[in-house]
């Protein structure tokens, strides 16, 4: 899957999604462009922001142990 993202979209990598299509690795799905809204990780940290204000967490363990607690009781 690629969202028609600029980096998607350069030739060297059309051509390479290409030959990797025509040799059947892989089949390249038709996207609609750009949609952020597709993008699951975006609705997860959405979720796990509204349940914690992980604003709050300045160590990167602090973060990981909150997260961890959202994600446990969901």
């Amino acid at each position: 899957m690629q969202d028609n993202d600029l980096k998607h979209t350069t030739n060297i990598i059309k051509n390479y999604l290409q030959r990797k299509e025509e040799q059947g690795i892989l089949e390249v799905m038709i996207w609609p462009p750009q949609r952020p809204d597709l993008n699951i990780i975006q609705s997860v940290w959405d979720y796990m922001e509204r349940q914690k204000d992980l604003s709050k967490s300045i160590y990167t363990e602090d973060l990981w142990l909150v997260l961890q607690d959202v994600w446990s009781n969901c």
